[in-house]
């Protein structure tokens, strides 16, 4: 099978992770910003992946008392939603090669690191402390749960050969980076 295009990630959003399309020829290889390039993808669990990690808004950074009701319940809520597809489609990604395994867990781990850097970079102590301290447990949460996906990337990516070597350092290098507080 070979690499899926863009337009298949439009595909597999719209179709669900049992959609299968296969492209003539690929136009394109798929990225995301900080990850090495995707090797051959057979599952679309993991282009759905890529799409949840490529479409995640930033939280804006807290501004006043208004901030909580009106920016940061919608944001955590469109968040959570995309934690818990994100968590399904790993689940899903398990059927498939040892690779697609390793990518959708550093997927996982990067939606989950993404969403922490997000409540870190909030400053809900500007408004509060305990908005801020409100935040510190979930984004200590989502620290661990990172983590743990980029430890379970790197034995996969290990298991999986030379050619997820890349995505192993990766993986490596993301887990280095999270906090050491969580």
């Amino acid at each position: 099978m070979r690499s899926l295009p863009l337009f298949v990630v439009l595909l597999a959003i719209a179709c669900g992770p049992e959609s299968r399309a296969e492209p003539e020829e690929p136009s394109e290889v798929l990225r995301l910003e900080g990850w090495p390039a995707f090797p051959q993808i057979e599952s679309t669990a993991v282009v759905r992946l890529l799409a949840i990690a490529e479409a995640l808004p930033e939280l804006p950074e807290a501004d006043g008392p208004a901030w909580a009701g009106q920016i940061f319940v919608p944001w955590m809520e469109q968040r959570q939603q995309a934690l818990a597809q994100a968590a399904e489609l790993r689940r899903h990604a398990r059927r498939g090669s040892s690779g697609d395994q390793a990518i959708a867990v550093a997927l996982h781990g990067a939606i989950l690191q993404r969403t922490m850097d997000s409540l870190r970079g909030a400053h809900a102590e500007r408004i509060s402390p305990e908005a801020g301290e409100a935040l510190q447990g979930p984004a200590a949460a989502l620290a661990d749960k990172a983590r743990r996906a980029y430890e379970v990337c790197h034995q996969l990516a290990l298991d999986a050969g030379a050619a997820l070597d890349g995505w192993r350092r990766s993986c490596d290098d993301h887990l280095a980076r999270l906090p050491d507080d969580s």
